[in-house]
């Protein structure tokens, strides 16, 4: 262990920290991030200046490439997390690639550690984006690549679950992209989702504690996305952690949340609200119109504001972003205020007043209004480009 510190010390001094993605560029850099300030081959060249070839390959700095020894992967990706000890001294090394001490997926070393009748620690993000890490390091929350999890092997998956007892960590797969600010999952996590879903099957397996899937509602991702433009970093991870516990249930549950989502085309669902309402009406009861109404706000988010809020943020000027964001918003109240959306609301609570006609000139004006918001976001993203 002391070589590694002092190989891990030397790096540190032949490093500096990295800058974060554009967005979050506003909370400043961390010391724990950080980027080679020389090439690969001039860093192993700088060590073997105090260390020989064994010690390097021992703790697992160099690895045996086609051609002789290759600097780890860790430290080749343009990013790399130095992880101290409760003493601050540098113990090992992680980036998406994995760890520099282990080569098996960093989930096995993290399931490797029982309580041993301690209270179940804070839970440990798991993701595969270089730039969400960064990011979730900036905040103080305890994150680990996910690389790996997605191809676990029989015998890797009884190994995690063989234990008796709770685990000391919740592993907590990032449903998001907190990087690029997106509210959908990546591939990456709907892969790791899919094939711990069916580890359960195959291996009668109770994936719960161990693990869950975390993505925030569409109100907390939008007061996440409001919190970044005070560029502080405390509301924004207290935000983050009560998204945790309140929207990162089990791998099942989380399944059938996304299968849930999956709903019609809006035109057909706008269509049949109206004659759910009608029906209603005449007849009485509710529970369809409310069914209905469900599909088709999903829908309309999918389709539309979902769109629109995903599209702004991955513009990089701040102001292209809030145009982009300002349209979204519109759009949504729109939607919210529209006279069919209303009378739902009215008939489910009881308070029925039939209004479902649509009045032209609101709508066609807050439409205005929402492209020319779009219209200027997208000239003023394309103005600071060129």
């Amino acid at each position: 262990m002391e070589t590694r510190i002092r190989i891990l010390t030397r790096i540190l001094e032949l490093s500096e920290p990295a800058p974060l993605p554009a967005r979050w560029a506003s909370l400043g850099t961390t010391q724990s991030v950080r980027k080679l300030t020389c090439d690969p081959a001039a860093l192993i060249a700088k060590l073997r200046e105090d260390f020989d070839a064994e010690q390097l390959a021992t703790e697992r700095l160099t690895v045996s490439g086609p051609t002789g020894p290759e600097l780890n992967a860790v430290f080749t990706g343009g990013r790399f997390m130095i992880l101290a000890d409760s003493e601050g001294r540098p113990i090992d090394a992680s980036a998406v690639s994995g760890t520099m001490s282990g080569s098996e997926p960093p989930v096995m070393q993290l399931t490797a550690a029982d309580q041993d009748g301690k209270r179940q620690q804070d839970c440990i993000l798991l993701t595969s984006d270089a730039d969400d890490l960064h990011v979730l390091d900036r905040i103080g929350l305890r994150s680990a690549s996910a690389i790996g999890t997605a191809k676990l092997t029989g015998a890797q998956l009884r190994k995690i679950f063989a234990r008796r007892r709770q685990p000391l960590y919740r592993l907590v797969i990032v449903g998001w992209q907190p990087a690029a600010l997106v509210n959908k999952p990546s591939a990456d996590a709907m892969d790791i989702l899919n094939h711990l879903a069916a580890a359960e099957r195959v291996f009668h397996l109770e994936t719960w504690p161990q693990f869950a899937f975390w993505r925030p509602t569409n109100q907390c991702f939008e007061l996440m996305r409001k919190a970044l433009d005070f560029a502080d970093s405390k509301s924004i991870r207290n935000l983050f952690r009560e998204s945790i516990l309140q929207s990162a249930p089990s791998v099942y549950e989380s399944l059938e949340k996304i299968k849930d989502t999956k709903v019609g085309n809006f035109a057909s669902l706008q269509s049949q609200l109206e004659r759910e309402i009608r029906k209603a009406a005449t007849y009485g009861g509710s529970a369809k119109v409310k069914r209905v109404l469900a599909q088709l706000n999903r829908s309309y988010r999918q389709s539309v504001t979902d769109k629109l809020f995903d599209s702004a943020g991955k513009l990089s000027h701040p102001i292209a972003a809030a145009l982009g964001h300002a349209a979204g918003e519109v759009m949504t109240e729109w939607h919210e205020q529209s006279p069919l959306i209303k009378t739902a609301q009215r008939l489910i609570s009881g308070n029925f007043r039939a209004d479902v006609a649509e009045d032209r000139s609101i709508s066609e004006e807050r439409l205005e209004l929402a492209r020319v918001l779009l219209n200027l976001s997208r000239e003023l993203h394309r103005y600071t480009k060129d």
